[in-house]
């Protein structure tokens, strides 16, 4: 979110307001839900980041499915706040901005690594195993998952097809990388095997 009139809270108070009942919502779903006393909405974890243009909130979801599932949902916190929100926009345009951006992420293609006990992200979200179980290198732990060797690994183990002949493993994939400093007990992210994550983000133009 960004607020581009500071002279109007009336404007942006209520989008400033909304996301924290979202959040607070959300996070009392995933307690009732993991006691088995309320359905699963798919919400798995968040983080909230100020920077120079306003605060940005990261979402982890199961899938997308549960995502727009949610959104859609007239009796949770966000479509009344959606609707709010675009009220308010076409009444008084430019004075609070906001930015959506939602990625579907498969299981193998995630490699973060937490350094020094940093919790954030997907560790706070689903927890975090140890570096070297995914592979001794950044590369091989991208596409490699939990409770198997990791690609590059797999692949020397491979029979051979016949004299001479070689097998390519896996494919080109783009890198996104979250690296913390130097530590004695660095993790790197786990997911269920074959589980995928849905990582949403909030924040301004």
């Amino acid at each position: 979110m960004t607020i581009r009139a500071p002279w109007r809270p009336d404007l942006w108070g209520p989008v400033a307001a909304a996301m924290p009942r979202m959040l607070a919502e959300l996070h009392r779903n995933r307690a009732t839900a993991a006691r088995g006393e309320a359905e699963d909405l798919g919400f798995l974890g968040a983080d909230t980041l100020i920077g120079a243009k306003g605060p940005w909130v990261v979402q982890y979801w199961r899938s997308t499915e549960h995502l727009y599932a949610y959104a859609r949902m007239s009796s949770a916190e966000h479509l009344p706040a959606w609707k709010a929100f675009n009220k308010a926009a076409r009444t008084h345009p430019g004075a609070v901005g906001i930015w959506h951006e939602t990625y579907a992420v498969p299981a193998d293609g995630i490699e973060t690594f937490y350094g020094n006990g940093a919790r954030v992200g997907l560790a706070k979200a689903v927890g975090s195993a140890p570096l070297a179980s995914r592979g001794r290198t950044a590369a091989q732990r991208l596409g490699a998952l939990p409770g198997t060797a990791p690609r590059a690994l797999r692949s020397r183990h491979r029979p051979r097809r016949g004299a001479g002949s070689r097998k390519s493993m896996g494919r080109p994939s783009p890198q996104r990388r979250s690296v913390g400093p130097p530590s004695r007990g660095a993790a790197a992210g786990h997911r269920p095997e074959g589980d995928p994550c849905e990582s949403s983000s909030t924040t301004s133009p």
